[in-house]
């Protein structure tokens, strides 16, 4: 449920609403959390207690493969729109390959090798000092290293290196928080302690993210490069993600639900793809707006193309997951069962337990 309204959030964040003055600040606060929430819960999945083999096939699976799947097909797109505006030269083509090995912020696959880094240093991190202290303290390190590297003008660096340093924070304590939930857990039994939790923690993080702007004249932008004041960037960001997760405790809405846990798709394609056809369509339709438009027809606009963008993704990601190709958003496909002769039960077991149902089959979690 997280990763569902988070992925609402970057959705809304990509719409460009600041065309109406009065929602800058709510742009402002989307922005203080909506990228390290995904770097939280990515380290909430991550599971350092395997061999350096099982690690990296299991990276190779979720994040490598469907990098360079989504990236070849983005470049599709792109020759494409190229064509069609007869830009296509093969300068051109050559580039966008380029972007795709190099990847220096480029399109909104740039998170996923961002996220790759992350998932090498804790792995690596944990594997060399053990104790989650001295992981977190690392970590922390880490982190100051890349904001100073930001705070001296350090450019882009390759595989989006640089956001990922200051991004172990929020990756290390995802991890932490997935450790330690039970405590947690049994705190926020009471879903008026939840209410309450969330409450405060909203309003402390529409509260700072206003005041980071202020101070700072910063709208934070892990992908620009643009943290602000550090310790207040931190501050906001945990606030946020705070809020977004225990909110996420007390709503289940089944379409968030499964944007959530089909991320990938929605996440890869939405910006760079499906957003741009969506206004070409729109626009060939006579509907479109501008700076006069009035504030309301632009919300109904902005609510329109993200219900069209959605149904749009959920179709690609339903068809790609019951095809072959599932692997691109990350998907296994499933085998069917070989069937097996049942074994006879022992009268005496059978007995014992009439209404027994058999355990729940583990499944890895998708990727982010």
């Amino acid at each position: 449920m997280a990763k569902g309204y988070g992925m609402l959030f970057i959705m809304i964040g990509h719409l460009g609403i600041t065309k109406l003055h009065d929602l800058f600040y709510f742009q402002v606060w989307i922005y203080s959390f909506h990228i390290p929430l995904f770097f939280f819960l990515s380290g909430f999945l991550f599971k350092p207690d395997v061999t350096v083999k099982r690690f990296a096939l299991s990276k190779l699976r979720s994040i490598v493969i469907p990098y360079f799947c989504t990236g070849l097909l983005i470049i599709v797109y792109e020759i494409y729109h190229a064509a069609c505006l007869s830009k296509l030269t093969w300068e051109f083509v050559g580039e966008q390959f380029r972007l795709l090995l190099v990847q220096r912020r480029t399109w909104t696959i740039w998170f996923l090798a961002a996220l790759l880094i992350c998932n090498i240093i804790a792995f690596a991190l944990k594997k060399l000092l053990k104790k989650d202290l001295f992981v977190f303290i690392a970590c922390v390190l880490i982190a100051s290293g890349g904001l100073l590297y930001y705070h001296f003008g350090g450019d882009k660096l390759p595989w989006d290196v640089d956001v990922a340093l200051p991004a172990m924070v929020f990756f290390i304590v995802g991890y932490l928080v997935k450790k330690h939930i039970g405590s947690f857990q049994k705190i926020f039994y009471n879903k008026k302690i939840t209410v309450i939790a969330f409450a405060i923690c909203l309003i402390i993080s529409i509260a700072t993210s206003r005041a980071h702007y202020e101070v700072t004249r910063v709208i934070t932008d892990m992908f620009g490069m643009k943290y602000g004041n550090a310790p207040l960037f931190y501050f906001c960001a945990f606030s946020g993600i705070a809020a977004v997760v225990l909110f996420s405790t007390l709503f289940t809405i089944q379409p968030f639900h499964y944007i959530g846990a089909n991320s990938l798709t929605y996440f890869a394609f939405h910006q760079t793809i499906v957003l741009p056809l969506t206004y070409s369509a729109l626009a060939a339709a006579h509907i479109t707006i501008n700076n006069d438009t009035q504030w309301w027809v632009m919300i109904l606009y902005w609510l329109m193309v993200l219900v069209i963008i959605n149904l749009r993704l959920t179709v690609w990601n339903v068809a790609l997951t019951h095809s072959p190709f599932g692997f691109i958003i990350g998907k296994r496909r499933k085998k069917a069962p070989k069937a097996e002769a049942p074994e006879p039960e022992a009268p005496e077991a059978a007995a014992n337990t009439p209404d027994a149902e058999p355990e729940p089959a583990l499944t890895e979690a998708p990727p982010v």
